[in-house]
């Protein structure tokens, strides 16, 4: 079993003093593997940057250290924290690349190697997947999206299959003898097309680095002792190929440390792997490893980690969870730290009415001292911010959507709000030059590209000289008009809400069905959340009679998204979004769920997709979501959430009774 170490001497030049658990892992023998679990707030950047200090203070040179995080940006921040604790990193050109993230590593290897591929583009992807997905399944009825394919065929490359017999029996005992055998070959070819290209995906990175790793004496000794010493940061989201592949870079000595907590696993869906990166599997892996916790919380008032843990012990055993009562942090607050006011929870009726409600709170709470970059948002899907960018907006109040942009930027987003414009208006050229090849589900595509839109002079008005000139245009302007005039119909008919719902009858609804096959295998950017967003976009037209005021409305909003800077902004985020930050209050919204009386498991917080056939992984990682959300919070934490969404009747999130937060309800029905 790993050693659980408690306290060692401090080193000398710290930029502050370290708590006691804080100075343990800092100091901790250079030649060990180390296991550090940290709860939020408890300075896990810090202990990071003092340990590389100290690795230094201890004759490591920065050009033998690799540190790795999850993003380019969390890079970015532990580069920076990293150099201020140690300058001769600052100093060092190699020590500045070795801070990154696993795959901006891995290409470094294959470059320095040799490999002069570069990264394949999404479209490319997206090409050579529809392609083959047409050629190896011939009928239509059984034929996978290219997404589906892609998650196969990623899955395999993070499992480490590369031989062919190996991945002919993965495919056969994952998808059968009908689907498995033309998976694999689909692998096989897909791999081929990118080579021949001189093109390597995301996925392709860290493969080929862990097979050479495995295979290629030479390559494996060079890269070990270039890093000597591997840190970890966020390890409970980094995948288990990626800790397989620094776990072989920190071999023989296992001079491997790394900080993290389950309790704020992310992105499973991404891969990762926190039971085997920080509990059974690393102790497996590192059975002399040194362990040490970080308890002490700098950032939350004591109502606030009171409610944190609550909330996360039905994650672990003693409450029917998953997890061993054993990895249990003993989380607890500053000895400073003030009460604070209790977690509250409000309930209302609608998505709207939730956003409006919170947009009042913020302007009471400005105009009670607090300042617009006090607040963070965070909803469990992109769809549910667009209710709170409209809120805020009418309200005057100044905030960015940190989740991709603004809700109405996203692409499909303005893709139906720009046939709803050109069905309105015809001389709309910024709608025209955006949907005039996005064809109807009537037809596989249009095939117009720019030399089309040359042709026409960019305008509706010229699409028949278009088609005159070139007559294998004429089926994708047929398509065009017969899209546009249908919408029109809608449009005229029932108004701007019909006339969205007719963009998604008529092309978005088939075409996200069949690039994933209503697969929910990537986060937010499933075709399910994707249709999500776009019913959003029906239920705002329907506020508007008249058209132009609804694209003018959502133009205006996605024109916000062109500033992004958060400084002196309300920030909304989902809660992916939030890893790493903290704000004096934090609002979270959505945290609504129903299972019993729904038609199919509906939820926004836990998502529905969590919900139903005791898939209880899933739901142990939403709870790790709304842990990581209640977590951000400094002094206050207001929880929302809504009685129906998308036509479903729900009810109070169970995250909401498990962080001992009072719904009210039964108070509002006594009275």
């Amino acid at each position: 079993m790993p050693r659980y170490i408690t306290h060692r001497p401090a080193p000398r030049g710290l930029i502050r003093a370290p708590n006691d658990e804080q100075q343990a892992a800092i100091t901790a023998p250079v030649d060990a593997a180390v296991r550090v679990l940290a709860g939020p707030g408890a300075g896990k950047t810090f202990v990071i940057a003092q340990r590389y200090a100290f690795l230094l203070s201890q004759g490591a040179r920065p050009a033998h250290i690799l540190a790795v995080t999850y993003s380019r940006d969390m890079a970015a921040e532990l580069l920076r924290r990293i150099t201020a604790a140690a300058p001769a990193a600052a100093r060092d050109p190699e020590a500045r690349r070795q801070v990154c993230t696993i795959h901006a590593a891995c290409y470094r290897m294959l470059r320095e190697a040799g490999d002069t591929r570069e990264l394949a583009k999404t479209w490319q992807v997206r090409q050579a997947l529809k392609a083959l997905a047409k050629n190896l399944w011939p009928d239509e009825r059984r034929r996978p999206g290219w997404a589906l394919v892609d998650e196969w065929l990623r899955a395999s490359k993070a499992a480490g299959l590369g031989d062919e017999a190996a991945l002919a029996r993965y495919f056969a005992q994952s998808l059968g003898p009908a689907d498995g055998p033309r998976m694999a070959e689909a692998r096989r070819r897909f791999d081929l097309a990118l080579r021949e290209q001189g093109l390597l995906t995301f996925d392709d990175m860290l493969l080929d680095v862990e097979r050479r790793l495995q295979t290629d004496a030479a390559f494996r000794q060079r890269w070990q002792t270039r890093y000597r010493w591997v840190i970890v940061d966020e390890g409970q989201d980094t995948s288990a190929q990626a800790m397989r592949i620094l776990g072989a870079l920190a071999a023989p000595e296992d001079r491997l440390f790394v900080v993290g907590d389950p309790d704020q696993t992310l992105f499973r869906f991404a891969g990762a792997a926190p039971e085997h990166n920080l509990y059974d599997g690393f102790e497996r892996r590192f059975p002399r490893a040194l362990t040490f916790k970080l308890n002490v919380n700098y950032r939350s008032t004591r109502a606030i980690v009171d409610a944190q843990l609550r909330l996360i012990r039905h994650n672990y055993a003693g409450q029917g969870g998953p997890y061993a009562d054993r990895y249990r942090k003993d989380l607890r607050p500053r000895p400073e730290a003030p009460a604070g006011e209790p977690v509250t929870f409000r309930w209302y009726a609608t998505p709207d009415d939730e956003a409006r409600g919170v947009a009042a709170e913020i302007g009471r709470l400005l105009k009670a001292g607090h300042g617009p970059d006090d607040f963070f948002v965070g909803a469990r899907t992109r769809a549910q911010l667009a209710f709170l960018e409209g809120a805020l907006a009418e309200a005057a109040l100044p905030y960015v959507n940190v989740a991709g942009g603004s809700f109405w930027a996203l692409s499909h987003v303005q893709d139906v709000v720009a046939y709803v414009a050109l069905a309105h208006d015809r001389n709309d050229r910024e709608a025209f030059a955006r949907v005039y090849n996005l064809p109807s589900r009537h037809i596989e595509g249009r095939w117009l590209g720019k030399e089309f839109l040359n042709a026409c002079g960019g305008a509706w008005a010229g699409l028949d000289a278009a088609a005159a000139r070139n007559p294998r245009w004429a089926p994708g302007v047929d398509d065009l008009r017969s899209l546009v005039a249908l919408i029109e119909r809608a449009l005229k008919k029932a108004g701007p809400a019909s006339a969205v719902h007719a963009v998604l009858d008529e092309c978005y609804d088939a075409y996200l069905q069949q690039e994933a096959l209503d697969v929910d295998v990537s986060g937010d950017a499933a075709a399910d959340d994707r249709l999500a967003e776009l019913d959003v976009v029906a239920r705002v037209a329907g506020r508007f009679t008249r058209p132009a005021d609804f694209v003018a409305y959502a133009r205006r909003m996605a024109a916000r998204a062109r500033d992004t800077d958060p400084a002196g902004r309300i920030v909304l985020a989902t809660l992916h979004r939030l890893k790493g930050q903290e704000r004096r209050v934090v609002f979270g919204v959505g945290w609504s769920e129903d299972l019993e009386r729904a038609r199919r498991p509906a939820g926004l917080l836990p998502h529905h997709a969590s919900l139903g056939d005791g898939d209880a992984a899933a739901l142990t990682d939403e709870r790790c979501a709304a842990f990581v959300l209640i977590s951000r919070a400094q002094e206050r934490c207001l929880l929302s959430g809504v009685a129906e969404y998308r036509d479903q009747a729900l009810r109070p999130s169970r995250f909401v009774a498990e962080a001992g937060v009072d719904n009210g309800l039964r108070k509002r029905t006594n009275r």
